[in-house]
């Protein structure tokens, strides 16, 4: 897969009712877009329409992160993507990292310009990214032409889409495309969900790869610690 997948209406009701009721009940740490020792890496690129942005950061789960405690919201996010995932005619191997990011408007920031391009992990540069829109807001993301080099930063960026945040609609892509998000401007908050996992290969897909008996959004919640 390397295009780049967009769907609306990408969840049932009940649960895209369920991501927007809890996102303004989640405990956020402060952070930016892009640290500042970041800066240097080769997956981050920063150009004349960069704005670097303080944003809002709800931990969901990091493949990374050996701590014992269990974000209570695990469970229903990632049922929730697999839905996502196979509504594109896929299906996850492995789930690597998914937390929610907020931004605010600023007023430094210009139409034009957006936050610093970047792929999510130099490290499983051959995963990918799911985006979740769960409300309706100005803040695109941001999708360049530009895919990671570990030997070579990309010059320039030039952009290859534009993707308004829709309430309900998600897209997808390879987690090697440089991409960016923006501060609203109009709207008081832009949050999403941020998804980095792998694919099983068409060859591995059967019924037991997910069970689907047990819907967690029956009476269970989205909200949890950081």
């Amino acid at each position: 897969m390397d295009e780049i997948l967009y769907k609306e209406n990408c969840l049932p009701p009940n649960v895209a009712n369920s991501f927007q009721h809890n996102i303004y009940r989640l405990g956020y740490i402060i952070s930016k877009d892009i640290l500042a020792q970041q800066m240097d890496n080769p997956g981050i690129v920063k150009d004349d329409n960069t704005f670097n942005t303080v944003q809002m950061v709800h931990r969901v789960f990091s493949h990374i992160d050996q701590r014992p405690q269990v974000n209570s919201g695990l469970e229903p996010v990632k049922y929730a993507l697999n839905m996502m995932v196979e509504g594109f005619g896929y299906k996850i191997k492995d789930v690597l990292r998914l937390k929610f990011n907020m931004i605010q408007p600023h007023p430094d920031f210009k139409e034009g310009m957006y936050n610093t391009a970047h792929i999510d992990d130099e490290e499983m540069a051959q995963h990918f990214v799911l985006i979740y829109y769960p409300i309706d807001c100005d803040g695109d993301t941001y999708l360049f032409n530009e895919k990671f080099d570990k030997l070579k930063k990309p010059k320039k960026l030039t952009i290859h889409k534009r993707i308004t945040p829709k309430a309900n609609s998600c897209i997808m892509f390879k987690g090697d495309r440089f991409h960016a998000s923006a501060n609203p401007i109009k709207s008081e908050m832009r949050i999403i969900l941020n998804c980095n996992f792998s694919l099983l290969e068409k060859e591995e897909f059967n019924e037991h790869n997910r069970d689907t008996r047990n819907d967690p959004f029956k009476g269970t919640s989205i909200e949890g610690k950081d």
